[in-house]
């Protein structure tokens, strides 16, 4: 553990397990053009850093979504049957058959498995650090935002998403200056809102975890063909030298804080 910051990747996963496969209602061509459309393609690549803590999911999202509330009740995105196991594919289309047995297996393996690791690590950097930095590394595309009928308009290169509960003032700002002073055009909680903590921090609005979500617009990076473009390189550096402020915020803070 070199630092009280926490990177998580749910969503740069492609891996589909059997189970999944042996209960789709699409074909193989339609099964790859959504995978293709839903990952967050090279996060995992663009968000490594030696000196966080890394957190990723080993599914893809399509399988088990680690960004969804585990009752369906509480997803809004369920409504469109994308919650925390996907019904419809983004078209509206059948996806998959599948029963209780079936998803209590899933979350059970992946879901649960996931949040008991996050929840650990969380735990073990508080106790250590007394306050844990969540960088929750994204991308999206605009043609998924036009078929979930998410506003896409004036689309930024760098969505920043935040909860005001769980927001660092001065971590938003260290970010959206350094795009900024980058060239990317920047958005805060457009098009996409929020940013993941734990369930048992996030129900006790634990003030010691904080989380801002960075969310990558993928036409800046990545070319028609979902293939890194010739952009991919200075995109990365850019994104590494953001976290490093980060690092370097947060270092400060710890050390005074060890210090008092």
């Amino acid at each position: 553990m070199n630092s009280n910051i926490i990177i998580n990747i749910p969503h740069s996963s492609t891996y589909i397990p059997e189970p999944f496969l042996e209960r789709v209602a699409i074909n193989k061509e339609e099964l790859q053009q959504e995978v293709e459309l839903l990952t967050d393609l090279y996060t995992d690549d663009l968000f490594a850093n030696k000196d966080c803590n890394i957190i990723r999911a080993d599914i893809s999202r399509i399988v088990c979504d680690m960004e969804r509330f585990r009752d369906d009740s509480k997803e809004q995105m369920s409504n469109v049957g994308m919650g925390v196991i996907y019904t419809q594919t983004s078209k509206g289309k059948k996806l998959i058959e599948f029963d209780s047995e079936y998803r209590n297996t899933i979350l059970k393996e992946y879901y649960d498995s996931y949040y008991n690791k996050f929840e650990e690590l969380t735990s073990s950097i508080l106790n250590r650090y007394g306050r844990c930095i969540i960088i929750d590394g994204h991308s999206f595309s605009v043609e998924l935002l036009k078929r979930l009928g998410i506003p896409y308009k004036n689309s930024p290169d760098i969505c920043i998403g935040f909860d005001d509960e769980f927001c660092d003032s001065d971590i938003l700002n260290i970010l959206k200056q350094h795009f900024e002073k980058n060239g990317l055009a920047v958005a805060l909680n457009y098009p996409y809102v929020g940013s993941i903590v734990p369930n048992r921090y996030y129900n006790k609005k634990d003030s010691r975890v904080k989380s801002l979500m960075i969310e990558v617009n993928k036409s800046i990076y990545l070319d028609d063909n979902n293939q890194k473009n010739a952009n991919y390189s200075k995109i990365k550096i850019i994104i590494q030298k953001a976290i490093k402020k980060v690092l370097l915020h947060e270092k400060n803070i710890t050390v005074n804080e060890i210090e008092r």
